[in-house]
């Protein structure tokens, strides 16, 4: 309500960015009258809308989608429908200089501006390995863990001490839901001299309270971290397209990264985050990444390397300079 208020009084609009959700209709017209130069729609990356889009099924009021990944933006931009029109202001007046600009733009992200862990790999042994989570949907089932313990254990080959699995959001204390609301995960950890039943029980997920994005950069189960992987819970295509913002986390905090090779996780190859020998830290499979850890556990310089590209990687794409690239894509469009 503040914004469309805001919005009526407003004398002159350049743009107007929606960010998660498409734009209602009376805020559609607002924007339209107003006679912005372009409507933007900040995708949310969630598997309806990621479906929606790629299936080509495009709202009437975004003239620029601005997702986290370029693989989502590739395909949007392949499947780009003729113009629209809201009222009497048609899509070509509003967006941009003609209709050969691009749908979408790609604009990775990590949602804050937090201080970046700078805590350089410095044993020759790795403490612990994590898979982190937003939520328990997102995580592997169990006996797929059960195969990342024993990849990951085998790999390190005594030097990995332990797997932790994080679910982000579970508040330690009764009241710090309604006090604070911090993040601190919901952990599961398993060490490698165990036997794997010592720790399948399925988590808790209890992150449903609403928290801002540097609580959660600042979730503090995660800080003894040495090496981290992101597994997804399926290869399902929606999956395959979901942005690589988990990757830009660990990136922020200075943890090295192994990654099964989604087509979002894999952009950041193009990026330079690659081993010493250039190749990507990525394991398509159990064999894959058990040789893989084999390998970043017993070389600092493997992991040195990812640490400092990452981090590198990670300021590039903190919320003030994609509020710059933002601004810059706007200007473009006036």
């Amino acid at each position: 309500e503040s914004f469309r208020e805001a919005l009526k009084h407003v004398p002159q609009v350049d743009a107007c960015v929606s960010v998660k959700w498409d734009y209602p209709k009376d805020v559609a017209h607002l924007c339209a009258a107003k006679k912005v130069s372009v409507m933007m729609l900040d995708v949310i990356d969630n598997e309806p809308m990621i479906g929606k889009l790629a299936s080509g099924k495009f709202s009437p009021f975004v003239d620029l989608y601005l997702p986290a990944s370029l693989a989502l933006a590739r395909l949007i931009n392949e499947k780009k429908p003729a113009p629209k029109t809201i009222g009497s202001h048609p899509l070509g007046k509003r967006g941009g200089k003609s209709q050969s600009e691009p749908l979408a733009i790609a604009v990775p992200h990590q949602h804050s501006n937090r201080g970046f862990q700078r805590r350089p790999p410095a044993l020759p042994f790795v403490c612990r390995v994590s898979i982190f989570s937003g939520s328990a949907a997102h995580m592997p089932k169990d006996s797929i863990k059960k195969q990342l313990v024993d990849a990951i254990c085998g790999g390190g080959n005594g030097k990995v001490a332990s797997v932790a699995f994080h679910i982000q959001g579970n508040p330690k204390h009764p009241n710090v839901r309604v006090v604070r609301c911090q993040h601190v995960s919901d952990e599961i950890k398993h060490a490698c001299d165990q036997q794997p039943q010592d720790w399948l029980v399925k988590p808790v997920d209890s992150s449903g309270c609403f928290l801002d994005q540097d609580k959660y950069h600042a979730d503090i189960s995660v800080a003894p971290t040495d090496l981290a992987l992101l597994w997804p819970p399926n290869t399902n295509f929606i999956t395959m397209q979901r942005p690589w913002t988990r990757l830009l986390y660990w990136m922020s905090h200075g943890v090295p990264a192994m990654y099964f090779p989604t087509a979002t996780y894999a952009e950041s190859a193009a990026m330079g985050y690659l081993l010493p020998d250039g190749t990507p830290p990525r394991a398509a499979n159990m064999v894959q990444l058990q040789a893989l850890v084999g390998r970043l556990a017993g070389d600092i310089n493997a992991r040195h390397a990812l640490y400092t590209k990452g981090l590198e990687i990670a300021a590039n794409w903190d919320s003030t300079h994609v509020g710059l690239k933002i601004t810059d894509i706007i200007k473009k469009r006036l």
